[in-house]
């Protein structure tokens, strides 16, 4: 941090990119790292150098944080800072590691060795916290040459709560390494989010972190993910993550109606793989729209005889004009080996019928489940919160000045008390969402 008198303190690295081992994204926790927390860990990593052989004390200037959120002044932000950083003295990270003969070992150590902070803070551009790593973590934070990720700090713009921001972390880590099938241990994960005792049943984790990171990551980044569910059981044991970019997830090409036809080259008996993907990749990958990766993944799963069946099949239905999507319609038929276009039209139509079936019937099943979860979670909340006014009466006051500066203020009755105004079912959703607000990291927000 480099500050002239009178100028606001400026970032040291203007692009906010910080640098981390993969090894250490996947580090587990006892606890959830809460927002502020990941955010103070991971803008500490954004201030190390290239050339850096040491940890330095890392300055972070309030009002930097405040402009860089976009947050207005004043408010929390400070305190939130603080006592994020407090806890990070007590944080304790837990990094698979190999030793020097090759074996797996675990590392668990503290975070950062000291905090410090004005004793009598002003509420200006001079307020600050300085934190400083323990020299356990040089080995997954500095002087990186590989098996490393670089994050952009403006994803703490957008996603705004800390299983997100993990979950894209440790999915951009596998997009690195070009993995974007990854398989988690059910358990496993929950441990690397720091959420095992948290979330003990599998329905309340799949609401408020992979359903709720799903839908992040999908509008606001760059990357989206799909999931499925395998069980052992009836209980969920493994995930299976698919991750697509979001710049590229465009509906695949499609061929426009009158191309010429494809003339295919005489087949040869002595043609080996490498000829066969130069000679039928142009078909596929530029007239037919098919993308080179999945192409690829074709080749190696089935036969040359196969691959040009489903081109011919492909070409006909083109010069039938029966397809929109070329790309879809030659996948379709070469994993259904259609011979003819109307066997491929017909297997579509009853696969239709048969999986708008399953639909209907998984969303009969599952309606209720839904209405449970969603008022076992309300009830989960309506919990923390009893305990929250019970804990700390004076934060009574600051959920009444709250409403009463809100939108339903005209339903708060000031010649009653705040437990006869909390009966009103309208004011008590209100005041709920008021104190989600205030204290986000007791409702794992």
């Amino acid at each position: 941090m480099k500050k002239k008198e009178g100028e606001k303190p400026t970032l040291i690295n203007s692009n906010h990119i910080a640098v981390q081992s993969n090894r250490f994204i996947e580090a587990r926790y006892k606890e959830s790292l809460t927002f502020w927390e990941s955010f103070l860990i991971t803008k500490m990593c954004s201030m190390i150098a290239p050339e850096d052989v040491d940890f330095k004390p890392y300055k972070i200037y309030i009002k930097e944080v405040i402009d860089f959120m976009e947050l207005p002044l004043g408010g929390q932000v400070y305190n939130y800072i603080m006592d994020a950083a407090k806890r990070l003295l007590d944080r304790k990270i837990i990094i698979g590691a190999v030793d020097e003969q090759g074996r797996k070992e675990i590392i668990e150590t503290h975070i950062v060795t000291s905090v410090r902070r004005l004793l009598e803070p002003k509420q200006d551009g001079n307020m600050y916290v300085t934190l400083t790593f323990l020299p356990e973590l040089k080995p997954f934070l500095l002087q990186l040459h590989r098996d490393f990720t670089k994050l952009d700090m403006q994803i703490f713009k957008q996603l705004k709560t800390a299983s997100s921001i993990r979950l894209y972390q440790i999915f951009k880590s596998h997009i690195g390494k070009n993995q974007y099938k990854i398989e988690f241990d059910l358990e496993e994960l929950k441990e690397i989010l720091g959420v095992s005792e948290k979330y003990v049943q599998y329905a309340g984790f799949k609401m408020r972190v992979l359903d709720e990171a799903q839908r992040r990551l999908s509008g606001k980044t760059d990357i989206s993910f799909t999931y499925e569910e395998l069980k052992e059981g009836k209980k969920v044991k493994t995930l299976v993550f698919h991750i697509n970019n979001n710049k590229l997830a465009t509906k695949e090409p499609t061929l426009k109606k009158g191309i010429e036809p494809i003339t295919l080259k005489p087949k040869g008996s002595d043609k080996d793989e490498e000829n066969l993907v130069l000679e039928l990749t142009p078909i596929a990958v530029k007239q037919f729209g098919v993308s080179l990766k999945v192409f690829m993944g074709l080749v190696e799963t089935h036969t040359e005889g196969e691959i040009r069946q489903a081109i011919e099949v492909t070409q006909k239905a083109i010069q039938a004009r029966k397809v929109d999507n070329a790309a879809g319609f030659f996948v379709e038929a070469l994993r259904g080996k259609y011979s003819d276009p109307k066997q491929k039209k017909k297997q579509i139509e009853g696969e239709q019928k048969a999986k708008l079936a399953e639909v209907k019937r998984v969303e009969a099943a599952t309606e209720k489940q839904v209405k449970d979860q969603k008022q076992a979670l309300y009830e989960q909340e309506i919990k923390i919160f009893t305990q929250l006014i019970e804990e700390d009466s004076s934060f009574i006051q600051t959920l009444i000045d709250k409403v009463r500066s809100g939108m339903f203020a005209s339903y708060y009755k000031t010649d009653i008390t705040f437990e006869e105004n909390l009966k009103h079912p309208l004011l008590k959703a209100t005041f709920l969402n008021v104190a989600k607000e205030e204290k986000p990291q007791l409702f794992g927000l």
